[in-house]
């Protein structure tokens, strides 16, 4: 790093990783008050909100700098973690993650963005190793504080994380200011015009999409609000929760083996795979009243989840086109992602109004729907190797 200063914001990430009450953020949710279905709804609002506001936030990143944006975004934080300990019902709820969706949309990108100008590009790949493996710290050392330290004492772990943010926004104040590089931006009619050209080819790609946003956004509303309840239905105590937190969180890490897998069997085969795998797993947790099978079941969703991340990357970066407007293609593609998770949210919340098995099966359904768009996209929209068939290279249309 360019300056010894520039390590406070390694302690910040650290921090930050610590949710204590993360391996019992839905259980801590309804007994609050809240139902499934209230939740969810609000997690789907949070994320229409972020939608909204991703390409303002990013502006005003690139007019006031990283650090101030930083600096905002971590203050803004801290109070939401105040509102979330102090929250009792649907309203402070949604307050809270309204606050949230502001914070997501203006760290997203702003945070590595700060971290490479801070490093240079000669380091920049150790520090955003450390900036990954200090966040997994902080989130393994909140589980185990949240199962040895505080026994799984739920409006504990809400307080000790307020804190811990606190100190996180206190330190923002100390960061380093840096340059923030004149970038060349395609000219906006241009950008625009090349949008317009690829709206054909981008509704095609919307199944794919969509699949990926059904196994995705079922992996996270279920491994992180049904689990525990799941857990509760099959007597595991709550202090105990961060044990299993932490296994799901090591199944996630599985996502470093994705392209050696996918390599191996064929992108088709290796991404069908998982949404076979994720299904069969909200399968069996509508049925069993088992602790190890719900465990692992979770685990295993999550891993479906996270390893089918490094090849959604991959397939997107690839679509037709050169550089020219890829932020921008990317980001329309990210926007319509978020478009297709909020949808899962609310239906997954709906459907466990009618209990907890009734939506394990909705999230089993949702996974064998993805795989289905996802086998209608490879065969016939996509090629073999994922790319759209037919169609020019609209990048030949600039001028």
């Amino acid at each position: 790093m360019r300056s010894f200063q520039s390590h406070i914001y390694f302690v910040i990430v650290l921090l930050q990783g610590m949710v204590f009450y993360a391996p019992a953020a839905g259980l801590y949710r309804v007994e609050r008050g809240l139902s499934v279905f209230d939740i969810t709804l609000i997690e789907s609002i949070s994320l229409i909100v972020m939608i909204a506001l991703e390409i303002p936030m990013g502006f005003l990143a690139e007019r006031i700098g990283y650090r101030k944006t930083i600096f905002f975004c971590n203050i803004l934080f801290f109070l939401s973690k105040l509102v979330f300990w102090r929250a009792d019902g649907c309203a402070l709820f949604l307050v809270e993650r309204m606050m949230l969706s502001v914070v997501c949309a203006g760290l997203s990108g702003c945070d590595s963005a700060y971290l490479f100008a801070c490093a240079g590009e000669t380091d920049s790949a150790a520090a955003f190793s450390r900036y990954h493996a200090l966040t997994t710290l902080g989130i393994v050392a909140a589980a185990l504080v949240f199962t040895f330290g505080i026994g799984g004492n739920l409006d504990l772990s809400a307080e000790l994380t307020a804190v811990v943010y606190g100190a996180a926004a206190l330190l923002s104040f100390f960061l380093p200011e840096v340059e923030v590089p004149r970038a060349e931006h395609a000219p906006m009619r241009q950008t625009v015009r090349f949008l317009r050209l690829r709206g054909g080819e981008t509704l095609r790609f919307l199944p794919y999409l969509a699949a990926c946003a059904l196994l995705t956004q079922t992996a996270q509303t279920v491994s992180v609000f049904l689990s525990q309840l799941q857990y509760l239905r099959c007597g595991i105590a709550t202090e105990t929760m961060g044990l299993c937190y932490l296994a799901v969180q090591g199944a996630a890490l599985s996502s470093a083996f994705s392209h050696r897998l996918s390599a191996r069997l064929g992108e088709t085969a290796f991404s069908s795979a998982l949404f076979v795998a994720a299904a069969v797993s909200c399968a069996v947790l509508a049925v069993t009243r088992s602790a190890v099978l719900s465990v692992a079941c979770v685990a295993a969703l999550s891993a479906a989840a996270a390893l089918l991340g490094p090849s959604v990357m991959t397939v997107q970066n690839r679509q037709p086109g050169a550089s020219f407007a890829r932020a921008a293609v990317l980001s329309v593609y990210s926007m319509g992602t978020d478009g297709f998770s909020a949808g899962v949210n609310a239906a997954i919340g709906k459907a466990a109004d009618g209990g907890l098995g009734r939506a394990f099966l909705c999230s089993a359904a949702f996974c064998a729907a993805g795989l289905g768009l996802y086998l209608f996209w490879a065969r016939y929209v996509g090629t073999g190797d994922g790319r759209f068939t037919g169609g020019p290279d609209e990048c030949s249309e600039r001028t």
